[in-house]
């Protein structure tokens, strides 16, 4: 009995719906190069029916005006959700009870989510057992100040961009998506295959600069040092503190994939601006 629920832990852990909305955002790219934009909205609308939070990529296809893929994507989502509730009734709707537990204390306040919103509230709740209502609310309008930033800095980053070559846009978007769901654990960052494959392959073509490859590699080397500090946990070496701080490497890797992704998706805008001439370089900048 011991070792079934050991198999089940397992495979709760490992066979996780992220690897199939990674698996649905290569097939969405695939589509889109080719097109299909009813296929690339079907496939949007399923990972946003496994998780919430893959609905931000509406936004990408806004950014970029793929209005055929969008529509397709509502679509679907609509249509999978009516037969999600013919066929599970009022349980569909079961989630919604999920939304305090994943915006409390309880989830926040756990060091290996590294969401912009666990970030900012954690250094809230330090030392306090229950805030005020005037700190929680302070608490809350700093969360959400920092994900309508960086929101707005993914919009501006991607929608003035001529063309998305190498799927550039959409990899900044994957890792801000991340970011803003309301909880992202570690397993969440196999998603970064899908940036971390695009930025490979611009450096392959020689279209990725140093500070994009140097961030990239960064953020993919930090994505294991959960290992080397479990073995010097394991040994006693270092104090609380220590451990303390390296737990919000996670965070760290998010951060080092995004800028990676961003100097990425800007790169093509800054090649044009070196490019033209002083008076076209306005003229385009104007029309961003």
């Amino acid at each position: 009995m011991r070792d079934r629920l050991n198999r089940c832990n397992v495979t709760k852990y490992f066979a996780n719906s992220q690897f199939i909305i990674s698996l649905l955002m290569v097939m969405t790219t695939y589509c889109l190069g080719r097109g299909a934009a009813r296929a690339a909205g079907l496939a949007l609308a399923m990972a946003a029916a496994l998780k919430a939070f893959p609905v931000l990529l509406a936004a990408y296809l806004v950014c970029r005006g793929r209005w055929r893929a969008l529509l397709w994507m509502v679509l679907f989502g609509g249509i999978i959700g009516v037969l999600t509730v013919s066929g599970m009734g009022m349980a569909s709707f079961s989630f919604l009870r999920s939304i305090t537990l994943t915006t409390s204390r309880h989830s926040l306040g756990i060091s290996g989510f590294f969401s912009i919103s666990s970030m900012v509230s954690r250094p809230f709740w330090d030392g306090f057992e229950r805030l005020s209502p005037l700190m929680d609310i302070a608490r809350r309008a700093a969360g959400a100040g920092g994900e309508l930033s960086l929101f707005a800095l993914t919009v501006l980053a991607t929608a003035g961009a001529a063309t998305d070559s190498g799927w550039r846009s959409f990899s900044l978007w994957v890792v801000a998506m991340i970011l803003l769901s309301p909880i992202a654990e570690p397993h969440y960052l196999v998603m970064l295959m899908v940036p971390f494959a695009w930025i490979a392959d611009a450096a392959a073509r020689g279209e990725a600069d140093r500070r994009t490859i140097y961030a990239a590699i960064i953020s993919y080397l930090l994505a294991f040092l959960r290992y080397p500090l479990s073995l010097l946990q394991h040994y006693g070496l270092g104090s609380a503190g220590f451990y303390l701080a390296a737990n919000n490497f996670w965070f760290l890797v998010i951060v080092f994939a995004y800028l990676a992704a961003y100097s990425l998706a800007t790169s093509e805008r800054r090649a044009w601006q070196d490019v033209l001439p002083p008076a076209s370089a306005d003229l385009m900048r104007a029309a961003g």
